[in-house]
Formats: C-alpha cells, structure tokens, sequence
C-alpha cells in the first residue's frame, strides 16, 4: 500500500482518481482549494480544502507518491484572468517540486497536450504557466534529486464532467447545448482535430504509468483515433451554429500514446451517441 497525495483531487480527473487508487486499497489524501466545483461540500475524505502551496508549508506526512493534477485550467478562461493563472499554477508547482526532493516523493505532474504540440509556449497564458512549470521540475530534478514523470491527459471527457459556466470541455458544451436549447455551437470552421480520452482510459493508463515511475517520462494519454470538432457536431440532430475561432487555438494535435500495456476501451463518438439514446 502506498501512501499518496493528490492535488486537485476533487476535480474531473482527479476525483476517478482517487477511487482508483482507493478501490486498490492505497492510502490517499486529497488537497484541493474546491475552486473547480460548484458546490463546496467535498466529494473525498481526507480532504484539506485548501492550495497545495498552503498545505505543504505545514505539511509532517511522507508520500510516496503526489499526482499533482491540481491547475487553473483553459485556454480562454487564461485569457480572461492571466495573472491567476499564472501565479497558481507556477506557484502550486514549485511548492511540489520542493517538498517531493526534500521528502524523497515521486511526483507526476499533469501536462496541457496542447503544450506538447507547440515550439511557442508563449500561445495562451495557460500553456505559458504549463511550459514554466515543467522548467521548474527539470531544475529541481537536475540540483535537488527531485523524482518526477509527466502525464500529458488528451481531450478528457466523460461522466462526472463539468458542464457549466464559458470554460468546459468541448464535448461537455456541446452535450449541455444541445439538451438545453435543441442545437449547438462550434468555434472556427469546425475542422480543428483533437484525440478524445474517456476519464476512465486516463485513470487506468494513469495507474499503469505509477507502475513504471519512469524519471523524466513524458506518458502521453490519448485515444488512438483523432476526430475534427465537426466529426463530433455530426453526431448531434440540431442546428449547428458556427462563431469566430478562439484565440490561442492550435488547430490539431496528435501524439499516440506511449505506455505499455494501455487499450483505451472507449470512442467519444459513441460516447456521445450513447448520451442523446
């Protein structure tokens, strides 16, 4: 059994995560300051409501592992409030790194995918903090023995998603469009490609990734196939109304994975499908 720390553990990722890690009988504490959810009763226990950077100033426990998942997400809410985003999820970062070389921690740092398909970090301040971020933990790895494997999560969807508010998932827009006014939006010209991770593949690849704690591994996590915003507008029997390009949009991304062993079981156009039945 190991003891394990996750950050950002009550969020969509984080939150199959820790019943993973549970259901294999590990001992798990959970750090999140609930900032992602919308109601601000806790979903796991034990649970410090609070920033990582807080908690670990006062942190006496030893773990083996800390999946640092913990981030202020999304390329246009980054837009919008650039200095939060910066300052959270560089700050939480380094908080990570140095108290994981200090207690002999192995940390897995979750990555933008698209921070992984550019030479300019500098595109949108999330990917910005992403690329500062991931210096920080080669400078702690390469001065203070830090342990650290990266986890590059592409296109997560699936149950438990949020699906409110002007910043959530492609998918999730989509889905709540279409149920809440009979048709749905798409940004740009709808060609934009992505490959599409159900959260449960993620988890498992997760854990396979844990398993083989390879130092400096960057674990790509995506689904083999690669899908166009269109391919998904397809799946929907409604109006489709098409808006202006997002700022700071890549237009595709595709990396297979590269973890032993992962069969992702899951196709986000059935998916979908299977959520309008």
């Amino acid at each position: 059994m190991l003891n394990i720390l996750i950050t950002g553990g009550e969020g969509f990722v984080g939150g199959h995560l820790v019943r993973k890690l549970k259901a294999l009988e590990h001992r798990v504490t959970v750090v999140d300051d609930l900032s992602g959810t919308k109601s601000k009763d806790a979903k796991h226990t034990p649970i410090y409501a609070m920033r990582i950077q807080d908690y670990l100033t006062k942190c006496e426990q030893k773990f083996d592992i800390i999946f640092h998942l913990a981030a202020t997400p999304r390329m246009g809410y980054s837009f919008d409030k650039p200095r939060l985003v910066l300052d959270n999820n560089i700050t939480s970062t380094i908080a990570v790194a140095d108290y994981a070389s200090k207690a002999n921690s192995w940390v897995f740092w979750s990555n933008s995918s698209m921070a992984t398909a550019i030479n300019d970090a500098k595109i949108n301040p999330y990917v910005h903090s992403k690329s500062i971020s991931k210096d920080i933990l080669e400078l702690y790895s390469k001065h203070f023995g830090l342990n650290y494997s990266i986890l590059s999560f592409h296109n997560v969807y699936g149950p438990e998603e949020k699906i409110e508010g002007s910043y959530t998932t492609c998918v999730a827009k989509m889905l709540d469009d279409y149920q809440k006014h009979n048709q749905i939006t798409v940004t740009g010209d709808g060609t934009q490609s992505r490959q599409f991770t159900h959260v449960h593949d993620v988890v498992d690849a997760t854990i396979l990734a844990m398993r083989d704690q390879n130092h400096g591994t960057d674990y790509v996590i995506s689904s083999p196939e690669l899908y166009s915003v269109n391919d998904l507008a397809d799946c929907f029997p409604c109006d489709k109304i098409y808006t202006d390009a997002r700022r700071g949009e890549v237009h595709t991304i595709q990396h297979p994975s590269n973890i032993l062993g992962f069969n992702p079981k899951h196709n986000v156009l059935n998916y979908i499908k299977e959520q309008l039945s």
